[in-house]
């Protein structure tokens, strides 16, 4: 079980030089935001799906992600959605207030293009 957290180096003779797998979590799941631009008739945009974090705490990040293309005439706005863990499922959202800022630009918008990735932390 310990080496699904964290990782092992061992010097020439097999012994263990260093352990992480106490302090180290384990990702379950990524999940990849479609750029999605920021209209009328895409915003609210959000997505639910089921996360089995078996009884573990469990954690999300988000990472931006490279070689996207944005729409012509888009500017791409790279922020987190809303994420709710709740239970075994995780939601994303993004609402009028993620595509409200930058507001005195004038550019029309797009976000996503992220990734968010789910996991537990060690137990």
């Amino acid at each position: 079980m310990s080496l699904q957290y964290g990782w092992q180096i061992m010097d020439a003779t097999g012994r263990v030089v260093t352990d992480t797998s106490a302090i180290m979590c384990r990702r379950l799941f990524s999940y990849h935001v479609p750029i999605i631009e920021a209209l009328a008739s895409n915003i609210p945009w959000s997505v639910t799906f089921g996360v089995s974090f078996n009884n573990g705490t469990p954690f999300t990040h988000c990472v931006t992600r490279k070689g996207i293309t944005v729409p012509s005439g888009r500017v791409w706005y790279p922020v987190a959605p809303d994420i709710i863990i709740n239970g075994n499922s995780v939601t994303l959202t993004y609402t009028a207030r993620h595509v409200s800022y930058p507001d005195d630009l004038g550019y029309l918008l797009a976000v996503g293009g992220v990734d968010v990735h789910c996991g537990v932390y060690h137990r």
